[in-house]
């Protein structure tokens, strides 16, 4: 672009402008000339390199190029007012030294982790991969080495190692039980300290590693929670559940009748023992509606009537219950279950131990030699994912459904080499690991129930026994008896599951004044295996046999119930049903059955199924929307008899009969049920509607019912709410016979309302509080210290509340898990500033039937916080110790300080306090004195070893 020449700018003022910028120019260049002579740019032709930038406080011991120093000449101040003009002078020619200089650093840099001149304590975290094994306080010598804590390593590492990698650790060298990092990094175990991530990191080679057990359904192998506080030495409770029945006049010449009920449920545990006792009191209105396809003979009648009483004692640790009274007979598949007044021991891990697996689970071992992840896909969905360290492992508890299962573990390493085990398994849920056994033995009087009361056979005996055992992971056995006055029966059961499927054979005698009676029963399942056509199919076929003479123990008691059901008769019963999955997520399944009269049979109802029953169907389902799913069924059967009481038993006319399903869920916790069967001409439709979780939920269902053969109907609903003190619940039913569209005017019509209210009264050592029922097997007070009285304790998480304390109380936790691992968790609202709570939470394993009386906070809820010095008044640096109360030297709490020698320490209470730190010089001892009506955080200045503080 031209230069512009102001119009008043002479041709001389333009000459000298020129001229003092080719001055300023020049300038310039000399002064570049000037900085570039200090700066051995050209250091290649001296023989030397130029040394690499380096940043301050950096290391060159792994450089071998020669330092340089590089000093700079200072660089020329520039006047702000136009420079007169210098001559050019000629640039020094640049001088190398002859020895290259060394670099000045700003301070010396240490990579020792211990830099104090005194021993160290340090608490880091011990790691097994991504896994944290706990924490563990390491002792850093002057010297930078390191020593662990001996028992804590052989309890965390040595499980963790093969048999002989754990005898090298355990034959380590140690003093004052400690073992040198060193040492055990030598015996090449694994164990090192990583400094950069400040922990002790265990990696050991595949080979030094035991073999792990992964646990898919948590089952095996969990890491159980230790328990943090004891059930109350004498506790118990009473269920109240109240209400009254309005039976209404629905027809000229009925009336309206009103009574109340009311049942009860005592619990009391008292060093082990529990005493239970059950027991109601019946208005005019009887509130046991008779079982759809039964007939109640018996005579309703008012008053108090007792359901059962009984004593229990458990030996948890062998998994055995003992009970005396009305005991709970534990009988074979094959046979009946007989109700006793008498004594039963039973050995069960279902019960004591619930959260054992004593199935028979599937399992698969594999090594891997590198840093893993492991997916774990069973019959195509990805059901658990592992990241394993180097080693060898056995995967267990694979979560089967019925039949063939199709596994596959995809392992992929650290290198991104990815490879795949696969195999097949079959799963029945009657096997039982190997090696675990189930038993139970029961006698006594038989006993029953009569109109709600309690009825014995003090004249009779019964008894029975079971045991189950699995010979191998693919085998069980089982063998039962039951006999009373007039029955006896022994079964011996086998149940093998193979590449084939899942077979078991059951035979089965009785023996009956005399008469010996032969049964049995047989089945084969093969489920989830790929067939022909590539689907998955299922395949079960089962058959039950009875002669004219087998009989089963309880006959005689079904009889003195009164409340008859249809019986079949049969000698001869085969059942058999093909399954397969087709495109579109269509699924089709064949079923048939066959059932052959026995008319010698004895019969113990009054109502008897005659003649050969049959049928057979096909069965086409599929979703139809992602919240709704269908079926429709076509048959041939004369199967009548099992859809209604009132159906003609003595027919054996076969029809061809049509049915359709929907099944409904337009919400997350709304349920809609559809169906109609043209045998017996039957429509059903019921819904549910859940609102809620913990305190607060309501529940709503309505269901109705018709049967156009017969004309029968029924309709009901209820609502339920669940409280923080108390249940309720109110619900409506009718019914009646010959039903006719369009005029509905049925004959024996019965229309009741009925309300109930429950509640429980609990206490556990010296707590009492009032909540909803107890149905649980344990259950929980909770109750706010006297220090935050005043405030709201709530129990639950994730935002569910399940019990919380008010002006009535304790809050009560009535639905406890028995013998099984579990937490409490509570919060409190407005706690004071620095009041510590602790964990948030208790951790219990409650006995059967036991309570708790929890408190939330205590005494020990203050934090205190200050600074400790040593003997020479110099900051007590990254040391670890423990406070404890003069009055209790059992409560400990642990004390760490910083590089300052500041500590802080949660979890104490007024009083007198020691606090006990290591040094290098040894232990030094520490007074703190906590005012008493101190309350969340506490100041205590600074600390010296005498025990005097100085205030800061």
């Amino acid at each position: 672009m031209p230069h512009e020449v102001p119009a008043n700018e002479t041709p001389l003022a333009r000459s000298l402008s020129y001229r003092l910028q080719w001055l300023r120019f020049a300038a310039a260049i000399v002064a570049f000339l000037l900085l570039a002579e200090a700066t051995p740019v050209c250091a290649q032709t001296a023989g030397v390199l130029p040394a690499a930038p380096l940043l301050r406080g950096s290391t060159v011991a792994d450089d071998p190029r020669p330092a340089v120093t590089v000093k700079k000449k200072p660089r020329p101040v520039q006047s702000t007012s136009a420079p007169a003009p210098t001559p050019a002078v000629p640039p020094e020619p640049a001088v190398l030294p002859a020895t290259p200089p060394v670099v000045e650093y700003q301070r010396a840099v240490s990579n020792r982790i211990n830099s104090t001149g005194q021993p160290l304590t340090l608490p880091v975290p011990l790691k097994d991969g991504t896994r944290d094994l706990g924490e563990i306080i390491l002792r850093v010598e002057v010297d930078d080495s390191i020593h662990v804590p001996r028992q804590f390593v052989l309890d965390k590492i040595s499980p963790m190692l093969t048999p002989d990698a754990r005898a090298r650790l355990v034959a380590l060298p140690h003093k004052d039980d400690r073992i040198a990092l060193g040492a055990i990094e030598a015996a090449g175990l694994g164990l090192t300290f990583n400094a950069s991530l400040f922990e002790l990191a265990f990696n050991p080679r595949s080979v030094e590693r035991a073999e792990g057990e992964l646990s898919v359904g948590g089952l095996r192998g969990a890491l159980a929670t230790e328990p943090s506080v004891a059930p109350a030495k004498v506790s118990g409770y009473l269920n109240v559940i109240g209400g009254a029945d309005q039976s209404w006049k629905t027809r000229p010449g009925q009336t309206a009748d009103t009574s109340g009920r009311l049942d009860l449920q005592g619990v009391v545990r008292l060093r082990g023992v529990v005493l239970e006792t059950e027991a109601s009191y019946d208005g005019a209105v009887d509130g046991n509606r008779c079982a759809v396809g039964s007939l109640c003979a018996y005579e309703h009648k008012a008053g108090m009537k007792r359901r059962g009483s009984r004593a229990t004692y458990d030996f948890p640790d062998e998994q055995l219950r003992l009970q005396i009274g009305d005991v709970d007979a534990t009988a074979a598949s094959y046979v009946r279950s007989t109700d006793t007044l008498g004594v039963s021991l039973e050995k069960s891990s279902r019960k004591l131990a619930p959260g054992e697996s004593i199935r028979s689970t599937g399992h698969s071992a594999f090594r891997v030699d590198r840093q893993s992840e492991v997916d774990v896909i069973v019959n195509g969905a990805v059901i658990q994912h592992f990241q394993l360290r180097p080693g060898a492992y056995n995967l267990r508890d694979l979560p089967f459904a019925g039949g063939a299962n199709e596994v596959e573990l995809a392992i992929t390493d650290d290198s991104g080499e990815r490879k795949s085990l696969k195999f097949s398994m079959f799963h029945d849920q009657s096997l039982l690991a190997a090696g675990k056994t189930e038993w139970s033995l029961s006698a006594g009087a038989p006993s029953y129930l009569l109109d709600g009361d309690r009825k014995y056979e003090t004249r009779g005996r019964t008894g029975a026994a079971l045991l189950r055992h699995g010979i191998t992971d693919d085998l069980t056995t089982e063998v039962s008896a039951q006999a009373d006055m007039h029955v006896a029966t022994g079964s011996i059961g086998l149940f093998l599951q193979s590449s084939a499927g899942v077979f078991s054979v059951q035979p089965a005698a009785s023996t009956t004044e005399g008469k010996i009676g032969l049964g049995g029963r047989a089945s084969w399942d093969v489920m989830g295996f790929r067939g022909s056509f590539g689907a998955r199919e299922s395949l079960r076929i089962s058959a039950d046999y009875r002669d004219k003479s087998f009989r089963t123990p309880g006959d005689q008691i079904e009889l003195a119930t009164q409340v008859f059901r249809p019986q079949a008769l049969y000698k001869l019963r085969l059942t058999g049903s093909h399954s397969i999955a087709l495109p579109e997520d269509l699924t089709a399944t064949l079923s048939a059955r066959y059932q052959f009269d026995n008319p010698e049979a004895t019969a113990v109802s009054p109502y008897v199924v005659r003649g050969d029953r049959y049928g057979a169907d096909l069965t086409l389902s599929k979703p139809l929307t992602p919240w709704m799913s269908g079926s429709i069924l076509a048959g041939y059967s004369n199967e009548t008899y099992l859809h209604g009481f009132a159906a003609n038993f003595n027919n054996t006319k076969a029809e061809f009969r049509a049915a359709a399903r929907l099944y409904i869920r337009p919400a997350e916790r709304t349920s809609i049920g559809v169906a109609y069967d043209t045998l017996n001409k039957s429509t059903q439709i019921s819904a549910l509607q859940m609102t809620g979780d913990g305190l607060g939920r309501w529940d709503t269902a309505v269901s109705a019912q018709h049967v156009g053969d017969t004309g029968s109907a029924s309709v009901g609903g209820s609502l339920g709410y669940t409280g923080n003190r108390a249940d309720v619940r109110v619900s409506h039913s009718a019914g009646g016979d010959n039903f006719t569209y369009p005029k509905f005017q049925p004959s024996h019509e019965d229309q009741r309302t009925s309300l109930r209210v429950g509640t429980a009264i609990a206490f556990a050592d010296g707590m009492v509080a009032v909540g909803a029922p107890i149905r649980g097997g344990a259950f929980a007070i909770v109750k706010p210290h006297a220090s935050i009285a005043d405030k709201d304790v709530t129990v639950g998480s994730d935002g569910t509340v399940i019990a919380k304390t008010d002006r009535l109380g304790p809050a009560l936790v009535s639905n406890l898990p028995a013998y099984a691992n579990t937490t409490v968790p509570v919060d409190v609202a407005d706690l004071p500033i620095g009041y510590s709570l602790g964990s948030g939470g208790f951790d219990i394993r409650a006995p059967y039937k036991s309570g708790y009386a929890l408190e939330v906070g205590s005494a020990y809820s203050i934090t205190a916080f200050g600074a400790l010095v040593d003997q020479v008044g110099q900051p007590l640096s990254l040391q670890s110790g423990v406070a404890f109360p003069i009055a209790d030297g059992n409560k400990k709490v642990a004390v760490f300080t910083n590089a300052a020698g500041r500590f802080g320490a949660d979890g104490l209470s007024p009083g007198r306090w020691t606090l006990r730190m290591e040094s290098a010089d040894g232990p030094l001892v520490y007074m703190l004195d906590i005012p008493a009506k101190t309350e969340g955080l506490f100041k205590a200045g600074t600390l010296s070893p005498t025990g005097a503080a100085a205030k800061e």
